[in-house]
């Protein structure tokens, strides 16, 4: 008996002990939260040819850890695109006709415009601009829209 009621008072200091642990993160909670951006996913119903896209036309880094239907790309520093097995769903109901799952920049569009085109990039006639950036939208293999973008500007500032 004596053990047992030794067992049961070890057991109620450990909650106060945890108690005191989650108010302590509680207290940490309410300052303000440091994130940053690690993870991109998209789908695409054939993967192989869309990490092919990433990997050998955008040139993003293919990442040991991955299988066959979850590959990992890199896009900078803790930055990951991650491929998924599925059909992208595109947005319903939105106000904006269209508008890209992913943009990627680039110091020069048209050296970036002339690299894809001799990779054979299906592109459009037309860069669209506008007083900060300059850009052209394209499809990737899984039917996903991502934008190539040039800065002229610093944007956000």
């Amino acid at each position: 008996m004596i053990l047992f009621d030794v067992y049961l008072d070890f057991c109620a200091f450990r909650r106060i002990v945890v108690r005191k642990d989650v108010i302590r993160r509680l207290n940490l909670a309410e300052k303000q939260m440091k994130s940053s951006l690690c993870v991109v996913t998209l789908w695409a119903e054939n993967v192989p040819e869309t990490v092919a896209f990433y990997r050998d036309i955008i040139g993003l880094e293919l990442m040991p850890h991955h299988g066959p239907d979850r590959v990992h790309l890199k896009m900078g520093e803790n930055l990951y695109l991650v491929i998924l097995k599925g059909k992208p769903s595109p947005a319903t109901e939105t106000t904006i006709e269209r508008f890209p799952v992913v943009a990627f920049r680039v110091n020069d569009l048209d050296e970036a415009i002339a690299e894809l085109n001799s990779k054979g990039v299906d592109l459009p006639p037309k860069i669209e601009e506008d007083a900060v950036s300059r850009w052209v939208f394209i499809h990737d293999p899984g039917g996903n829209l991502i934008e190539i973008a040039e800065f002229v500007k610093t944007p956000f500032a």
